[in-house]
């Protein structure tokens, strides 16, 4: 009978500690889910004014390189690519970027 006791009371040491691994393994994966949230969040709403001074001057050399017609493939590729980061940034900003690149342009 003692052996029972101490097998019966074995079984339910064990589970108990099943129990209490799972959900320390279910915390840990929650806990990194929601640091791995945070960091993506950040990543893509936190905008510096520099990003965006670049994205602006990326967009105009894009453009200054671009004719206003395309004669071969890679024109015409090159003018869909200016139009895609235009609507990109827009789609970021809220503004197509002609609207501040008075206000942002260097002064000389």
């Amino acid at each position: 009978m003692g052996t029972d006791r101490r097998q019966a009371s074995g079984h339910g040491d064990r589970r108990a500690s099943r129990k209490g691994c799972l959900g320390l393994m279910l915390g840990a994966v929650l806990f990194i889910a929601v640091v791995y949230g945070i960091i993506i969040a950040y990543m893509t709403t936190h905008r510096t004014d520099e990003q965006k001074a670049n994205e602006l001057q990326s967009i105009r050399q894009c453009q200054q390189q671009t004719g206003e017609e395309a004669a071969t493939a890679v024109e015409h590729h090159r003018r869909d690519s200016c139009q895609e980061m235009i609507e990109q940034f827009e789609a970021k900003y809220g503004h197509p970027p002609g609207a501040e690149a008075d206000s942002e342009a260097p002064s000389s």
